[in-house]
């Protein structure tokens, strides 16, 4: 009879699993008790870092630079966000992408693995909800007057718009993990979240994430069903540089060559549900400190100085960055997009390439006309720029050395990865 072999836990990947749980487990769930833990794992996550002496990639650097500096700029002037609030609740970001780095440059499968199974968990839970109420889990209430009161329709990851990211970790997330596994488990997974998110953006109604889950779904079917290797990739520059002249097109009100699109396929006005609207109101609102911006405010106060309930942010991603942080924050900011882009250029293996690329400008579609500076973004930036040589299972030979077949897999890793 063999002795039974005992199991190792790492216990350094028990307090990651513990830390993304708290940290990413939607709002839907607050409680004072998740709140104290939240706080917590705060300092677990510092000193963890402390003890390691974790050194900050690149990304990280220049995301801590970013908040860092929207914090002293809305301090400077005062707003009514200029509180304990803002200091700790920029730092669980920041604290937990370093230990999400770290995680991935030392147990990158494993950390992968973590990550997926807790965000497609939430992702499944939040579709079988859409399912079961489409029209709406549970209402939000805004009073514009004492005679009008509308009631805004939320899930379990928040209203319609909040959804996106989610589902689009768990395509990647599961994509990544065909590298070097059973293609077979993986790519049915992986084409059956594609549907999941197709389906469940439908249902959400929302054009700008049924445009940007289609485009990541054209791109996971390219993937999924390539017979060969792609030879070519377009350079990622070029790219940039056409997505940055449909950005200024669209911010400059040029958008009679999407009304085939918008007008058409989804029955919108070129107003992209009154957002051009509010853009101007944000341009006048940048006027007033464009080199080092106004900092942060609440909800509320947005709202007011949009004058619409209904929007509590400027619905583009560059305009609320220059608003609140100004073109130094903006500068910033385009360096990480630009330490991104270069993650993703050095690829070696040109259809995980094509993926990467397709996440990344679908993201970059989004930013037109919706905010995302939230953690699930950033670590989406963080996996797209990750290499992932460490999730192929390689063996070696008990006594050291690579064996033929080890040999073997490296060579067809290499060709094909």
């Amino acid at each position: 009879m063999k002795p039974i072999e005992k199991i190792k836990i790492s216990k350094d990947l028990l307090f990651f699993l513990a830390y993304t749980i708290i940290v990413l487990l939607p709002n839907y769930f607050s409680h004072s008790l998740l709140s104290l833990l939240d706080n917590a794992f705060l300092i677990f996550g510092f000193c963890f870092l402390f003890l390691k002496r974790y050194k900050p990639s690149k990304s990280i650097l220049l995301i801590t630079s970013f908040y860092v500096y929207l914090i002293i700029i809305t301090f400077i002037n005062g707003t009514d966000t200029a509180n304990v609030h803002i200091i700790t609740s920029n730092a669980k970001i920041i604290f937990y992408l370093a230990n999400l780095d770290y995680f991935l440059k030392n147990k990158q499968r494993s950390t992968i693995n973590i990550l997926f199974y807790f965000i497609t968990f939430v992702v499944l839970l939040d579709f079988v909800i859409l399912l079961l109420y489409p029209n709406g889990w549970y209402f939000t209430e805004n009073v514009y007057n004492e005679w009008t009161t509308t009631y805004v329709p939320q899930w379990l990851l928040g209203n319609k718009n909040n959804h996106t990211l989610w589902y689009i970790l768990a395509i990647y997330l599961s994509c990544i993990r065909c590298i070097g596994e059973n293609k077979k488990r993986h790519w049915f997974i992986s084409l059956f979240l594609m549907i999941v998110s197709l389906v469940a953006m439908l249902l959400l109604k929302s054009t700008t994430s049924i445009v940007v889950v289609f485009i990541v779904g054209i791109g996971v079917f390219f993937w999924l069903f390539r017979k060969k290797s792609f030879k070519w990739i377009p350079n990622i520059y070029i790219l940039l540089v056409c997505y940055l002249v449909l950005l200024i097109l669209i911010l400059c009100g040029i958008t009679y060559f999407l009304s085939p699109i918008v007008e058409g396929i989804f029955g919108k006005d070129l107003t992209f549900t009154s957002r051009t609207i509010i853009w101007g109101r944000v341009f006048e609102q940048i006027q007033i400190s464009p080199l080092f911006g106004s900092g942060q405010f609440s909800d509320e106060y947005t709202s007011s100085i949009l004058e619409s309930l209904a929007f509590v942010n400027a619905h583009n991603q560059y305009l609320q960055i220059l608003w609140q942080t100004g073109i130094i924050g903006l500068l910033i900011y385009v360096l990480f997009i630009f330490n991104i882009t270069s993650g993703i250029k050095r690829e070696t293996n040109n259809n995980l390439k094509f993926l990467k690329l397709v996440i990344f400008f679908a993201l970059l579609l989004k930013f037109i006309f919706e905010v995302e500076i939230s953690l699930n973004c950033w670590m989406v930036f963080l996996l797209l720029a990750q290499r992932f040589n460490a999730m192929a299972k390689i063996p070696f030979k008990e006594k050291g050395g690579k064996s033929e077949k080890c040999k073997k897999l490296i060579f067809n890793l290499e060709r094909q990865y």
